[in-house]
């Protein structure tokens, strides 16, 4: 019995150290380099002027600067939050209310990489119903 405690309070010791070592990778800016939309099996890199910065802050604040059309640069603020393991992340545009939904999952977070995966409905042509599919974006971590 005395076994299961030391073991049961190992693991929340190695959880909580888990979830600051996350926060501390992620608090960086990070720019997308390519993008592996649903049904490509490779991914595909971003030409520079169509690159989204992503800023996270450890107070729980962010801001996604964003290009369309390489000539309009789109830019968002608002708040994030990990879900209770650190696995997704969830956003909310500021001006917006309710819970932040953490649905974008995270596959990879080092030092220098981050990939999250989104996912979306998608209707294929002439077909009533939808499914569900994911693209994959990748960032490197920037200066």
């Amino acid at each position: 019995m005395r076994m299961l405690g030391l073991i049961f309070i190992a693991i929340i010791l190695m959880s909580l150290k888990a979830g600051g070592d996350a926060m501390k990778l992620i608090c960086h800016q990070w720019v997308q380099v390519s993008v592996k939309p649903y049904g490509s099996a490779e991914t595909q890199p971003l030409p520079n002027g169509s690159r989204t910065k992503l800023s996270f802050i450890q107070n729980g604040a962010f801001e996604r600067i964003g290009s369309a059309n390489f000539t309009k640069v789109i830019s968002s603020k608002g708040k994030w939050v990990f879900n209770y393991d650190h696995t997704k992340i969830g956003f909310q545009m500021r001006g917006t209310r309710g819970a932040i939904t953490t649905d974008i999952e995270i596959i990879k977070l080092t030092t220098d990489s981050l990939i999250l995966r989104h996912g979306s409905y998608y209707q294929k042509e002439n077909k009533r119903s939808k499914v569900y599919v994911y693209d994959d974006s990748y960032f490197v971590r920037g200066r």
